[in-house]
């Protein structure tokens, strides 16, 4: 088949890609490519995968100047417009136009541009419920998948969709069936994901604490992070995706202290390939992912004190049961299985149209 994926223009889309939306769509390509599809790739400079990449934007055109990776959002909005004006005018090249991007509200009012099938994988929740209702019943073309259970049934119902798990490329991910005694945090250093309650729960457990992740706002991290740090707490900077899978495998487990829903979970199903439990939160789509009691422990929302009764139990955790869950439930064989179904059944319904 023939596709082309509109990807995030916020930041470039590679294999060391730290968001989620970003990294989930440089692995569906690449996976969609070793199968002997041909993709191409709707991205900003600096994107790269195993298939041809069309330049969307220069991060000169929407970086804000003299900031480490902040985008412009009015020239994200004007860009975002330019793309999907290019993918329409070019959609004759393609079978289907898959959209995976969290901006793809930005989208909607060109959709009925499109003869060829439209997907569009719902990676966040990047504008309230009510306006997601209106929009989903004014522009009701596209095949809408949402990456679990959980996330589906917290938005409004389109009037296609299905929900689809996010899969990871398992075989990346080097398993150990031993630990070193630390406890990984990895995200953007941000008030959303919880970093400042990791601090929180490494000062209470006395455990050792590693984080890591892109530092967006300098000023966040020297008042509200840096004052933790400690020969117990170390921020060992932001990660390539090899040193990323070093310190999920070493670790004893994996901290996640999110602050907001997250629809999926990258990390989690990441840090159990590796053999490591999780310790999270109970928000979004994280009890889906972790199998509490067997491959972790969820936790309320916001309890430093559960997470950090909850770790004493950890070493409980067979660390081969973790790794197993993300094989039989979060491959990414399974994933592109189920997409390719899903393609398969939208282009036979587009071709029935055409014919009559």
């Amino acid at each position: 088949m023939k596709i082309a994926i509109v990807g995030m223009l916020d930041t470039p889309i590679t294999k060391n890609s730290l968001g989620g939306t970003e990294i989930w769509t440089y692995h569906f390509a690449e996976k969609l490519v070793e199968l002997g599809h041909d993709v191409k790739l709707y991205a900003s400079e600096g994107s790269h995968f195993s298939g041809p990449v069309i330049e969307s934007a220069k991060r000169s055109q929407i970086e804000i100047p003299g900031e480490i990776l902040q985008v412009d959002k009015e020239k994200i909005i004007k860009y975002s417009v330019k793309q999907i004006k290019e993918v329409i005018k070019k959609q004759a090249q393609f079978d289907i136009i898959h959209i995976s991007n969290c901006n793809f509200n930005f989208y909607l009012p060109y959709i009925k541009n499109f003869y060829r099938p439209v997907i569009i994988t719902v990676h966040s929740y990047n504008f309230p419920g009510n306006e997601a209702g209106k929009l989903f019943k004014k522009y009701p073309e596209p095949f809408y998948v949402f990456n679990a259970e959980s996330f589906k049934k917290t938005w409004p119902e389109p009037k296609k969709y299905q929900a689809i798990y996010t899969g990871i490329n398992v075989n990346k991910f080097i398993y150990k069936s031993k630990a070193q005694n630390y406890i990984f945090w990895m995200g953007r250093i941000h008030r959303d994901k919880g970093i400042e309650d990791a601090m929180k729960f490494a000062a209470k457990s006395a455990e050792e604490l590693i984080f890591a992740g892109p530092i967006r706002n300098q000023e966040y991290f020297d008042l509200n992070v840096r004052p933790y740090l400690s020969t117990n707490i170390k921020y060992v900077g932001e990660l390539d995706s090899k040193k990323k899978v070093k310190y999920y495998g070493n670790a004893k487990a994996f901290l996640i202290t999110t602050k907001r829903d997250e629809s999926f979970g990258l990390v989690a199903a990441e840090a159990m390939a590796c053999g490591t439990p999780v310790l999270a939160y109970n928000r979004g789509a994280l009890s889906e992912i972790i199998e509490d009691g067997m491959t972790g422990y969820v936790v309320e929302p916001d309890n430093v004190d559960q997470l950090v009764e909850k770790s004493k139990q950890i070493n409980q955790i067979n660390r081969r049961k973790c790794r197993d869950r993300v094989e039989k439930k979060f491959n990414i064989k399974t994933m592109i299985k189920d997409y390719i179904e899903l393609y398969k059944k939208l282009l036979e319904k587009n071709n029935g149209k055409n014919k009559n």
